[in-house]
């Protein structure tokens, strides 16, 4: 199975403070993943990340979505519309 989303390594700083020290995520067509942990764990910051958020700082690693690196890519070149999943054995999209 294809990686969707596939994040290396990811260090992540905010106002000089570094949040993120070298987090790993990989995630499957298909799976559905639940980001859990207490408060100050890095979720809301991994997730500003992935979405280009300005205010956090990429300082290293590698975000790679649908096989293209998008670590350095705008928040608006990030936008990706979703689809819900093709009902199992009809191959259509619910309406």
């Amino acid at each position: 199975m294809a990686d969707l989303l596939n994040v290396k390594n990811l260090q992540v700083k905010v106002e000089e403070k570094e949040i993120l020290h070298g987090v790993d995520l990989t995630v499957n067509r298909g799976e559905t993943h639940v980001l859990m942990g207490p408060n100050g764990a890095g979720k809301s910051t991994l997730g500003n990340a992935l979405m280009g958020n300005p205010q956090y700082q990429i300082v290293g690693g590698q975000i790679l979505f649908n096989g293209q690196d998008i670590t350095t890519e705008q928040s608006e070149a990030r936008y990706v519309p979703v689809l819900p999943e093709p009902a199992r054995g009809t191959g259509h999209h619910p309406r």
